[in-house]
């Protein structure tokens, strides 16, 4: 009867914070059906670079708030993990609050750098609109950050933090761009289909895949066939990696427009290598792909703090000594477990972006194909959170009293 009372009220709080998550995808879409701007049809921006803009939760099939999407905090968030992960000793001195202020400021002035570029492009092809520039860069600007406190009181009270937003914009994206599935032939159809299923089947096995490393517990006077380990999954950072990508890869293209823009006064310059119909874009977005995949799962698995709670502990591997050593030996195998994750991703994502180099007419089809990936990938991550949720919530009232 306690199991049964512990299991129902599990699920009420799950159930609460779906609700709660549900009404903030209503807001979302909602808002991305608020049009701002008169020229989205005008703009000279392709397929391709649309479906990538739904990746981080941003929309430009019609010029609404919520078109930035979450790529300007996306973008703020790795900038300040890399710095923090290079000066650890300035981020202990700051308090939650700070490093958050901080992360807010730096998204601030990227939101307005990409604002700044998406109005100015629709304004030159059409000057007749119903806002002057400053006040529809200022509504893009407070979609934008909009947007983060949404994801950020996700995370608090809902499901997945910014996750369900990227879903549900994937899966308009995939909608409204479906209709290219039925013009072409089915041979590619059936390829798509091949590819995606074989995508899926190696992210679930990599999804559910552990690497086990043995230790000896102090504690534990078990036999030796009943030994403790660590648990390290072989892809830390999900699609989170992905999404962070896309983020620093569309904000290299703005950065660039900025320099090009400042460099020659004004005039319009060529930068249509950054993209993905482009064969450097590709090769520059699959290279930071993979580097910021491993970095980031090096940086999830945090072999220094592992290492330190050992030594804290008492509990060591047999044949390496306490302190840097295990350190050094932590490391070692988190780069090797970052370093399979990240391969495997980069190839799932890369092998079909150098193949719309072959075949150009397929590159929407193959994109789409991706965006199937993406989703595939988030729903695994946010079943993981249920779960995880669910765990925690068995445990609510210890933890409650004793930590």
């Amino acid at each position: 009867m306690s199991s049964h009372y512990i299991e129902m009220n599990e699920w009420k709080t799950v159930r609460r914070r779906l609700l709660f998550t549900c009404l903030l995808l209503i807001i979302y879409v909602i808002g991305t059906r608020i049009p701002l701007l008169s020229t989205p049809n005008e703009l000279n921006i392709d397929s391709t670079y649309k479906m990538t803009i739904a990746n981080m939760g941003g929309n430009l099939d019609s010029i609404n708030i919520f078109s930035l999407g979450l790529g300007p905090w996306l973008t703020a968030m790795i900038i300040t993990m890399l710095y923090y992960y290079k000066f650890p000793e300035k981020m202990v001195k700051l308090t939650q609050y700070e490093r958050s202020i901080r992360e807010k400021i730096l998204t601030l002035i990227i939101a307005i750098i990409q604002s700044y570029f998406l109005v100015r492009q629709a304004y030159i092809l059409n000057p007749e609109q119903p806002y002057s520039q400053w006040i529809a860069m200022l509504v893009l600007i407070s979609g934008s950050m909009l947007l983060m406190w949404m994801a950020d009181i996700n995370t608090i009270r809902g499901i997945a933090g910014a996750m369900p937003i990227v879903f549900i914009s994937i899966i308009r994206s995939f909608l409204s761009q479906s209709s290219v599935l039925f013009s072409v032939g089915p041979i590619i159809v059936m390829f798509a289909f091949i590819f995606v299923l074989i995508a899926f089947i190696v992210l679930l096995v990599l999804e559910l895949s552990e690497y086990h490393i043995k230790y000896e517990d102090i504690m534990t006077v078990s036999t030796p066939y009943q030994k403790p380990y660590i648990a390290w999954k072989l892809n830390p950072s999900g699609s989170l990696s992905i999404m962070i990508t896309i983020a620093l890869f569309i904000s290299l293209k703005y950065f660039v427009d900025l320099m090009l823009h400042a460099l020659t006064l004004g005039d319009y310059v060529d930068t249509s290598f950054i993209s993905f119909t482009n064969p450097v874009g590709i090769t520059l977005f699959v290279s930071m792909l993979f580097v910021f995949n491993f970095w980031l799962s090096v940086f999830m698995l945090n072999p220094k703090n592992k290492a330190e709670m050992f030594q804290k502990s008492g509990n060591y591997f047999i044949g390496i000594q306490p302190g840097k050593a295990t350190e050094r030996f932590l490391k070692d195998k988190a780069r090797k477990v970052s370093f399979v994750g990240a391969f495997i991703v980069t190839l799932i994502i890369g092998i079909p972006l150098f193949t719309t180099l072959l075949y150009p007419k397929s590159s929407v089809e193959i994109i789409l194909s991706i965006q199937i990936i993406m989703v595939v990938y988030i729903a695994l991550n946010m079943v993981e959170y249920v779960k995880t949720l669910l765990y925690f919530d068995r445990y609510e009232g210890f933890l409650k009293r004793y930590w």
